[in-house]
This record gives C-alpha cells, structure tokens and sequence, in this order.
C-alpha cells in the first residue's frame, strides 16, 4: 500500500507537484521505479580499472636509512628533554607561586592577631572581656612558641656552623 506525501512549503500551501511516494509496507521484496536496487559488494570493490603499464612493478614500502633513523630518535628525545623541561619550569613556577601567597596570608594572619593583640576592653562588658582576653591568651601562646622554635632552629644553625 502506497500513499504519497504532500510536501508542504513553509507559507503554508502545497505543491502538488512536489508529492514523493512513501513506501508503507515492511515488506523488503517490494520494487519501485523510485527504490535503487541493493548494490552488490563486488560491484563496489572490483579490480583497478586502470591496468599498470606491463614492465612497470608497484613501488615498494620506503624505509628509513640509519642516517634518519638515528637522527630521529635524538629528536624525539631532544623533544622529550624539552617537554620535562618546560613541565619541571611550569611546577616550579606554581610551586613559587603557592608559597607567596602561602606568606602572604601567614603575613596578613600575623598581622590581624598582633592588631587583636592591641584591642582594647575596658569598654566591653565583663562576659565579652573574658572572651577577648582568652583569645589573646591564646594567640600570645602561639606567637611563643613560634619564637621557640625560631631561636631552636637559629641555634641548631649555629651549632652546624662551627
């Protein structure tokens, strides 16, 4: 069973003359004048149509002499070398990076407990005092122990010196 589609142009109105048939049968042994033939594959891959000229052999597969070979292999490991390099320089350049702005924020924490350390709290109530002078309790023990272990290492520097 056949029924043909109208093609619709995109104003709105149809072209009678534009009809396409549609197949709406599944069944696969029906022929059309519109249908191609299945193609065959030894129609598709047949032999070279244009024959080589008699005497004339096909080139053969080129090969590198040693000359190339070798210089090759100093370029793919004079390209490796290169490829390390600039990585090593990328990871180093991160790494340097991450330590100034590692300083930074140790240097701008630093500089807001010695800020905090100055705070005043004669002003403050006594539950809000408490907290504040814990905190600064807190942050003058670690400021210690940060100058111990300054001066323990600046010693141990020394003793290695002499």
């Amino acid at each position: 069973m056949k029924k043909l589609a109208i093609e619709k142009h995109p104003n709105g109105y149809s072209h009678p003359e534009v009809l396409s048939p549609v197949d709406l049968t599944e069944d696969e042994n029906v022929h059309d004048e519109h249908v191609p033939a299945p193609v065959k594959i030894d129609e598709l891959f047949r032999a070279d149509p244009r024959p080589r000229p008699p005497g004339k052999r096909r080139p053969g597969k080129k090969t590198k002499s040693d000359t190339s070979a070798s210089t090759e292999g100093s370029n793919s490991s004079q390209f490796g070398d290169f490829v390390s390099q600039e990585l090593r320089l990328k990871r180093e350049a991160s790494e340097r990076a991450f330590q100034a702005s590692k300083s930074k924020d140790d240097t701008i924490t630093h500089l807001e407990e010695l800020q905090f350390l100055a705070l005043s709290t004669k002003d403050l109530s006594d539950d809000d005092a408490y907290w504040i002078n814990i905190q600064k309790q807190q942050i003058k023990d670690k400021l210690r122990a940060q100058m111990l272990r300054g001066s323990s290492s600046n010693s141990q520097a020394e003793d290695s010196d002499e």
